[in-house]
């Protein structure tokens, strides 16, 4: 046994010697690599790029909306397609940072301000717009001399007052826009961008897609140009919907009452809709976040009359800032005061409503919300929502 023993000690420092000759042959191999220059090959790599599009977007490089562009396709061979205008986004920033100046078309007459110089300003009923302006409302701006006429009305006599340029300041549907570019600048601050969230889709009954594919689907919307409406054909570009224009406030009876099929709701009611027995269908801004990378959903915007004079228009740009900075500083006040007049709204869904669509975009939608606004007029007559895609023309853009 002692000499099985002996015998074994001597077998085992004859396989110990083949390890460490193993081991500087290991470390004999990377040593070669330091001259040969494989380190230098890796940097253009394609690693590092694919996580370029989203500081892209803030230096405003090419990069950045072609991502977007490709996260958007629904179906593997449409890719081709839209590469196409992702380079044409690409092309739409650039020109923004090299200073070229956009075009726009004849300003075309329009009626004469108020003989005092009053700022006429015109905007929708809903609970954004209120809590943005309360602080402007109430004094707790300082507008040095400017003196502003608020006016709050409904979707239909909104679009008229915009179409006749009758009124300084005006809110604008993104998917009114093209129609209105002529009249109106777009100003940075004042817009509604929904963070993930948007209209929602309601019924009161389930929809099978089935029904949808065979039949159609019947929506009552708040406008066919509501960006909303728009969303519904990229969200199901081969569907065939029968839509129902009607005021916000209608589509929630309509729908509640079984007279059509669905709705469009881009008020209150998205955080209140299940008090109604409705069911959620689709959140939109959810949806289109979910194909853009994150993008937000363009909804609404201030516009400004063109014919205003530069400093002036300044000067509108930076009382509406600070009326929104206000409010958001003095968000619980601001909600309270809302909510007293607005006996139909408690401080609770005012305040979840308000949350949804004023955020650090409304103080200055920055080249994020520039993108999200190019991106979408894009995809909207990528899907045939829309029979143009201007590039959006916000004040300081622009050349008289």
């Amino acid at each position: 046994m002692a000499a099985k023993k002996k015998a074994a000690r001597k077998k085992a420092p004859a396989k110990a010697p083949p390890a460490p000759p193993a081991e500087p042959a290991e470390p004999a191999a990377p040593e070669a690599p330091p001259p040969a220059a494989p380190a230098r090959a890796q940097r253009p790599a394609a690693p590092p790029r694919p996580k370029a599009p989203p500081k892209a977007r803030k230096a405003g490089k090419k990069a950045a909306p072609s991502a977007p562009a490709r996260r958007w396709i629904d179906e593997p061979e449409e890719e081709d397609a839209f590469e196409t205008t992702g380079r044409a986004s690409d092309e739409a920033i650039e020109r923004r940072y090299r200073a070229v100046e956009a075009v726009l078309p004849p300003l075309p007459p329009l009626p004469p301000r108020a003989a005092d110089g009053t700022i006429t300003l015109a905007v929708g009923t809903g609970t954004v717009q209120a809590f943005m302006l309360q602080g402007l409302l109430d004094g707790k701006v300082d507008t040095e001399d400017r003196t502003y006429a608020v006016e709050r009305l409904e979707y239909d006599a909104l679009d008229a007052v915009a179409r006749a340029g009758a009124r300084d300041v005006v809110l604008i549907p993104f998917g009114a826009y093209p129609r209105l570019r002529q009249t109106y600048l777009l100003l940075p601050s004042g817009a509604s961008f929904g963070d993930q969230r948007g209209p929602l889709l309601a019924t009161r009954r389930p929809i099978r897609w089935s029904e949808v594919e065979q039949d159609g689907l019947q929506v009552a919307v708040p406008g066919v140009e509501h960006s909303g409406t728009l969303l519904l054909r990229l969200w199901l570009p081969k569907a065939r919907f029968e839509l129902l224009p009607m005021s916000p406030r209608q589509v929630v009876l309509m729908v509640r009452t079984n007279q059509v099929r669905s709705g469009l709701l881009v008020d209150e009611e998205q955080v209140t809709y299940r008090e109604f027995h409705l069911m959620g269908i689709q959140d939109l801004g959810r949806w289109w976040g979910e194909r853009t990378e994150g993008l937000p959903l363009p909804l609404s915007a201030l516009g400004v009359r063109r014919d205003l004079p530069a400093e002036l228009r300044s000067h509108i740009q930076l009382d509406l800032k600070r009326s929104i900075a206000y409010a958001l500083g003095h968000k619980e006040d601001t909600i309270e005061r809302i909510a007293a007049h607005a006996p139909k709204h408690t401080p609770e869904s005012v305040d979840a409503y308000v949350q949804r669509y004023v955020n650090d975009l409304s103080l200055h939608c920055g080249e994020r919300g520039r993108q999200a606004v190019s991106l979408f007029y894009e995809q909207c007559v990528e899907r045939g929502a829309l029979a143009e895609a201007p590039e959006p023309v916000f004040h300081g853009d622009e050349v008289q």
